[in-house]
């Protein structure tokens, strides 16, 4: 046991003097720090109504009045009153960000046409402003015109908004920091084994008192530990931004199997093919495919961190973590059994 304690004990060193491994170890590490950086930008681009921020813009506002009004109590909108082929020869000179035109027609309908640029965070977010102003414009006129209705206008409590961040974080982020380090690790796992088949070190490593298999089981456990490592790591780092992880030991078992299941097919791909660059791409093209086969399961991996992560995990959750398991118990055997023949192989 201590032989295979020192083995591991050098794998660990070699992998810290790998400087692509190092690099990849910083990256996840500047995810994780900023995660809340990243959970308020990010979630402002594909929600941006999820943001109070605002953007300064000079408004040409068309029509006989109503919808000004608003736009003058906004703070960041200069509103001009301007004529509608004014209004329109301003905006193509850039003098205006957007055109505001309202008509109001015989039977009282109101209707407000936007003209802005297309594409851009300030059009984007002065969209998303525009938006909720014309909510509350319509909010206005229908309790406004509420005596000419057949129905009285009902004041309906609006439920409260789920926080975007929250999603992000859960549902994007989390996935993302559990399942980097596992790709990592079966890619480290596939390396060690590639390194030692390329510079022919292997047999000074079977010169000591141990056999193929517990020299890959000493170069599969530092990549196995790796993993939830980093993941706890990160979760550490989420935590300190006030972002509580619920079910850690599923994340950790979630962490191990897939690493087993990735490492495994690393080893088993290193042993076959016994070069760097034939094996990296192999081991991506297994992941990809692995990635594909993992759409069959009950729950989808990805979903499944969130749903750990959460607290709302249910029987489909644990029936899928447990097949994941097993998998990764019977990826790992087979995979170094074959690595072990293959390399006895090549010995003799």
């Amino acid at each position: 046991m201590s032989q295979l304690g020192a083995l591991a004990r050098k794998e660990l060193r070699d992998i810290l003097r790998e400087k692509t491994i190092v690099v990849a170890l910083v990256v996840q590490l500047f995810i994780a720090g900023f995660s809340t950086f990243l959970a308020v930008g990010l979630t402002g681009l594909y929600d941006p109504s999820s943001t109070s921020a605002r953007t300064r813009a000079d408004i040409a506002y068309v029509g006989p009045g109503g919808f000004d009004g608003l736009l003058k109590d906004a703070r960041n909108l200069h509103v001009q009153p301007l004529e509608a082929s004014a209004a329109v020869a301003a905006f193509q000179a850039r003098r205006v960000d957007a055109v505001v035109q309202e008509e109001i027609g015989a039977d009282g309908l109101h209707t407000v046409n936007l003209l802005l640029e297309d594409g851009g965070i300030p059009a984007t977010l002065l969209l998303t402003q525009m938006k909720g102003l014309l909510e509350r414009y319509e909010e206005h006129l229908r309790t406004a015109e509420q005596g000419r209705l057949q129905q009285q206008v009902l004041t309906v409590p609006v439920p409260a908004k789920a926080d975007a961040p929250y999603a992000f974080v859960y549902a994007t982020l989390l996935p993302l920091l559990v399942f980097t380090p596992v790709f990592l690790s079966g890619a480290v796992a596939g390396d060690t084994v590639t390194q030692e088949v390329q510079t022919r070190t292997l047999v000074l490593l079977r010169s000591a008192p141990l056999g193929v298999p517990r020299i890959l089981a000493g170069k599969l456990l530092v990549p196995l530990l790796l993993a939830p490592a980093q993941m706890l790591l990160w979760i550490a780092l989420l935590t300190l931004n006030h972002l509580p992880v619920a079910n850690l030991p599923g994340l950790i078992a979630l962490s191990l199997s897939t690493t087993l299941i990735l490492a495994g097919a690393g080893v088993a791909i290193a042993a076959g093919f016994g070069r760097s660059n034939t094996v990296q791409a192999a081991y991506a093209l297994v992941a990809i495919l692995l990635a594909l086969g993992s759409l069959l399961l009950p729950a989808n991996p990805l979903n499944l961190a969130a749903l750990l992560a959460t607290g709302a995990a249910d029987a489909r959750v644990w029936t899928t973590l447990g097949i994941l398991a097993a998998l990764g118990v019977v990826t790992t055997a087979v995979g170094m059994g074959w690595a072990a023949r293959r390399l006895r192989m090549e010995r003799a």
